[in-house]
């Protein structure tokens, strides 16, 4: 049970989401604005079961680049996650606006961080998507959120079996038979570097295999590569691990085989942004693997 109490803004039209609605609100000890998100039956026990995981994982997931959840309120009729405001949109309502590579490039370094740390923890987001990523314009990232269907050490979340997440998003073997690793969150996440970069969503010939265009074939050697790993039909084709993506990303942002219109000094900024990821990823890496001996 939540120990502080939570003042909803009325003139804000709250996110509606498959099972949950996302208010913004007012902690009211101190002031703070928080992100109140509110089950609407907490009768269903598959709702009820996939939100109080979807606030422990959350909760332990701390990373700049994943939204924060730091209180929870299991009541009859009150059931809510406190996580933190993020104020800017969804990366939807950023692809809508429009782009320049540079931003999406920074998107996408983004996710990948964020994604790579939950995969240390043993966390699959199955469910990876613009809808999902919120854009924070104060600090003009993007952070990760709603985990509500993600899978951890072998569980997933809530009771469903079979397929859980969104079509066009998901991975082969996710749709097949709701089985789903950390290659199938490449898989989603290749599918929105193909739906930044080139405009469209990928399309797949009936052996599930990318259907190449004039564009694409016009791509870089490096880039195109990427994208045909992230989106191997056989999830033994693609990367095996995220921080092998990113280290492709990053030899491809360092040869200018994405964003060859950008100016030195911006290129050197987007480098620094990407290793910069990289370095956090290991760092990460190591002290989990550190706490996991103890």
């Amino acid at each position: 049970m939540s120990k502080f109490r939570y003042l909803i803004d009325p003139d804000v039209a709250p996110r509606e989401g498959g099972f949950a609605a996302v208010y913004r609100s007012v902690r009211e000890h101190d002031g703070e604005v928080r992100a109140l998100k509110l089950l609407r039956n907490d009768q269903d026990p598959e709702h009820l079961a996939r939100f109080q995981d979807e606030a422990r994982i959350q909760g332990q997931l701390h990373h700049p680049y994943i939204v924060g959840v730091d209180d929870s309120h299991f009541v009859p009729g009150q059931t809510f996650l406190a996580m933190e405001f993020v104020d800017g949109g969804t990366l939807r309502d950023l692809m809508n606006a429009g782009m320049n590579d540079e931003s999406k490039i920074f998107a996408i370094s983004y996710i990948a961080d964020a994604v790579a740390y939950a995969h240390e923890f043993g966390v699959i987001h199955r469910d990876l998507k613009p809808e999902n990523v919120l854009y924070d314009r104060v600090r003009r990232i993007v952070k990760v959120s709603d985990f509500g269907v993600a899978r951890q050490g072998g569980f997933s979340l809530g009771l469903t079996r079979g397929f859980i997440g969104t079509p066009d998003y998901a991975a082969p073997e996710q749709k097949a038979s709701g089985h789903a690793d950390e290659r199938s969150d490449i898989f989603s996440l290749g599918v929105m570097v193909h739906e930044m970069f080139f405009g469209e969503m990928p399309r797949f010939n009936e052996d599930g295999c990318l259907l190449k265009w004039e564009t694409f074939d016009k791509t870089p050697d490096g880039f195109r590569d990427i994208v045909i790993s992230m989106l191997a039909h056989n999830p033994d084709h693609r990367y095996q691990s995220i921080r092998d993506f990113q280290i492709d990303f990053q030899t491809c942002v360092e040869r200018s085989e994405i964003c060859s219109v950008l100016a030195p000094s911006k290129l050197e900024k987007v480098v620094k942004v990407v290793g910069f990821g990289l370095l956090i990823a290991a760092l990460a890496a190591g002290v989990i693997a550190l706490a996991r001996k103890k």
